[in-house]
């Protein structure tokens, strides 16, 4: 159906008439479409926080719970002083992937799987192990604390946890050993670690059956892997040795499934797409890596008097260097 609708101008000083013609062109057969964008912000979120896990979380738990109940004579204080990026240049003004929590991490895990009759770990790094101007302060020349200083941080800590130990029946601590937890992510790399892929398809043309029937199906995946490192230094900081060292190696992977089905007949087709991507993320390898630490940790400190063995499988028996 047509409809025109048609305007005629006339000038007073011209006996010409200028015909303007505005054509509206409307089919009952021709397609019409309406969209819609909605845009709202949920005053609740649909998931619920849970807690952070890592394939480790199990074993340092499990090690957490021999700590409870060990009876070892032996204690610790825990300093962690650091656990930057260390792939990216040291300044005010220092940013990376994964320079926003190493330390905190490393605390979180550390803290929640310690017990005060055997060890503490502190928030803040105290200055008497810090290289000062003032050397009755912090560290001498030597890079030494002062005797009396770690006189008296030794006190402060023992009368915590020798209370935790009273409250549990109980001896005092044999001896109260300060160590420091020192660190830095050493790797990350930028380039594919390692990539594999594989693909199939298969397919029919409408030329060689009678129905003129086309078809065709691809599939294929492909996956690629990078790996990030963190080496982890144990220092005794009364004499300034480093009493420990290890350092690990993690691999985290990306894959991509692809799926593609078509099918024709004549002019008209119809078909199917999926794609599906895996991506096991950096932060969630950099608390992997921190875990594995805690883990080699406790058992540096606790594992001549607490066997964690029966906690750790076979790989993560290797972690600790067993």
């Amino acid at each position: 159906m047509f409809i025109l609708r048609k305007l005629t101008l006339r000038i007073a000083s011209n006996t010409q008439t200028i015909s303007l013609c505005l054509v509206i062109f409307l089919s009952l057969l021709s397609l019409s479409a309406c969209t819609s964008s909605t845009s709202s912000v949920e005053p609740m979120l649909a998931a619920t926080p849970v807690s952070s896990r890592s394939n480790i979380s199990s074993a340092v738990e499990c090690m957490g719970q021999r700590l409870a109940d060990s009876d070892a004579s032996r204690a610790y204080v825990f300093l962690v002083r650091d656990l930057p990026d260390g792939t990216i240049k040291t300044g005010p003004y220092q940013n990376g992937p994964m320079s926003d929590a190493g330390r905190t991490q490393f605390i979180n895990t550390l803290s929640e799987n310690i017990h005060p009759h055997l060890g503490v770990v502190t928030d803040k790094y105290p200055s008497i192990f810090q290289p000062l101007s003032k050397e009755d302060v912090g560290l001498n020349r030597f890079g030494l604390p002062s005797s009396r200083n770690v006189k008296s941080f030794i006190s402060i800590f023992r009368g915590i946890i020798d209370t935790s130990r009273q409250y549990k029946k109980m001896p005092p601590a044999r001896s109260i050993i300060p160590l420091v937890v020192d660190g830095s992510f050493t790797r990350m790399d930028g380039d594919n670690f390692d990539q594999a892929g594989n693909a199939h398809n298969t397919g029919n043309r409408g030329n060689n059956n009678q129905y003129g029937i086309t078809g065709q199906i691809d599939f294929g995946k492909t996956v690629s892997s990078r790996a990030i490192t963190l080496a982890i230094n144990l220092i005794d900081p009364r004499t300034n040795l480093v009493v420990g060292a290890r350092s690990f190696d993690l691999q985290f992977s990306r894959s991509n499934d692809k799926k593609r089905f078509r099918i024709a007949l004549g002019d008209g087709f119809y078909g199917f797409s999926r794609n599906e991507v895996t991506v096991e993320g950096l932060h969630t390898a950099q608390q992997t890596l921190l875990d594995a630490a805690v883990m080699w940790v406790l058992d540096k400190a606790y594992g001549r008097s607490i066997d964690f063995s029966t906690c750790l499988s076979p790989q993560q028996l290797d972690i600790v260097g067993k």
